[in-house]
């Protein structure tokens, strides 16, 4: 869910706590577009900054300050720093903070490697999308177990990542919500008060989506 900033919470100048997916109002875009002066129109709907500053490169790449809205009834969104012409933010500093919420346990090896894949494909589908995705359990089972005492550690470390998060997905294959993820929901909806975006998935799109993420990593 997309918030309102307003110029009136950035009257130091500093504008790090903007992410990409707010709406904000028209002194954001001027300051940030550099254009203080400039009078929006109807048809305006890309305004980039004109130059790039070398710190806000990945790579080769330079990046714009960029805002986008699609019709006149809209606030203008901040899509982050994206290529020139583009809106899809690549920056990890300005993307949205996304934890995502999908099932780990598995009763055999088989089922792991299916929610592992799934949960990178989900991943990879958020980094897409140009947001910052945050998924604990492709990380911490790296270096601890799914039982007992490491289970439960690993568990509210995520809790401790999802609250500095701004955005929680789930995705639910075939109706299924697990014990971990229901942990995580009501976490972030009872304690941290956060909207849990829930996608649905059937076997077959959730497979369909993990051979996409396969093929685009070929």
């Amino acid at each position: 869910m997309s918030i309102t900033r307003n110029i009136r919470e950035f009257s130091d100048g500093d504008f790090k706590t903007l992410r990409s997916g707010s709406f904000v109002d028209q002194e954001i875009v001027r300051a940030l577009a550099d254009a203080p002066h400039r009078v929006f129109e109807d048809e305006d709907e890309l305004v980039q900054r004109s130059h790039a500053f070398p710190q806000d490169r990945i790579g080769d790449m330079k990046l714009y300050e960029t805002f986008y809205r699609h019709c006149i009834t809209m606030p203008y969104m901040y899509m982050g720093l994206c290529e020139k012409g583009d809106k899809v933010n690549r920056s990890p500093a300005k993307g949205t903070r996304t934890f995502i919420i999908s099932q780990f346990h598995a009763e055999d090896e088989g089922q792991r490697a299916f929610n592992m894949y799934f949960a990178k494909a989900l991943a990879w589908l958020t980094y897409c999308s140009g947001e910052f995705p945050i998924v604990p359990h492709l990380y911490f089972p790296q270096f601890i177990t799914d039982e007992g005492y490491e289970r439960e550690w690993g568990i509210q470390a995520g809790h401790c990542l999802m609250a500095a998060c701004d955005r929680v997905t789930a995705a639910v294959v075939c109706g299924n919500i697990s014990k971990g993820m229901k942990s995580d929901i009501d976490f972030a909806s009872l304690e941290l008060g956060m909207f849990v975006e829930t996608k649905y998935y059937s076997a077959d799109e959730a497979i369909a989506l993990i051979e996409k993420f396969k093929e685009s990593r070929a």
